[in-house]
């Protein structure tokens, strides 16, 4: 299990994580999760997210951490999801993420704010990483990517 190519392929693509839910989607049963969590090459983040030891612990991994553990459509939003840009006064700490009913969890990782829907049109990926969409950010007030930062959002 712990020369499972398409397990260490994502692990290296999620910043050295993966989730439970993914190992059973690349075709483990439960036994192979159990073996892949209890396994020394792998520690737990949450009860949702392992951890390849040996993976550099980056400011990456941990929002990455937060992304996966609330699962489903959640995606880093608001003015951390902003930072995830590279706008400037914008912070990621504290995390926050936007999701729907399709999320599995709430996580212990970041604040978490439902929606009742959050379209595809929104949403995109950044280093990996759900991230809302830069112009979404300019509808609600954050100007930091022709501007100075004026505004929260939503």
């Amino acid at each position: 299990m712990n020369d499972w190519p398409e397990l260490l392929a994502l692990a290296e693509r999620q910043y050295g994580l993966v989730t439970r839910e993914q190992i059973r989607r690349l075709g483990g049963s439960q036994a192979a999760v159990l073996r892949v969590a209890r396994s020394s090459q792998w520690e737990p983040v949450t009860k949702q997210v392992l951890r390849r030891r040996g993976s550099p612990r980056t400011v990456d991994q941990m929002v990455m951490a937060a992304v996966l553990d609330a699962g489903g459509d959640a995606t880093l939003a608001y003015l951390p999801g902003a930072a995830w840009w590279g706008v400037a006064g914008c912070v990621l700490d504290p995390l926050v993420l936007c999701t729907t009913k399709k999320a599995r969890t709430r996580t212990g990782l970041a604040t978490t704010h439902e929606v009742r829907w959050l379209p595809d049109r929104w949403v995109t990926e950044l280093r990996g990483v759900r991230v809302a969409r830069p112009e979404l950010y300019e509808s609600r007030g954050v100007v930091g990517f022709r501007g100075a930062v004026w505004s929260t959002m939503w």
